[in-house]
């Protein structure tokens, strides 16, 4: 794993461990309320965001 990618893994699991299960809308409203702003930088880290919180909640299931 590459440097981003650990602490977008870190962040994730700490999302998580905070909010448990809504951690994945959290993330979600994240990346709407990023998409409406229109900064692509900040989308394309709220999407790696969203995407290992599904990935970490799928792997708990």
């Amino acid at each position: 794993m590459s440097k981003d990618n650990d602490t977008i893994h870190h962040k994730a699991r700490e999302l998580i461990e905070r909010l448990g299960k809504a951690a994945l809308q959290y993330a979600q409203d994240r990346t709407n309320l990023v998409k409406e702003h229109g900064d692509t930088r900040a989308l394309d880290q709220a999407y790696l965001l969203l995407s290992e919180v599904e990935s970490l909640l799928s792997k708990e299931s």
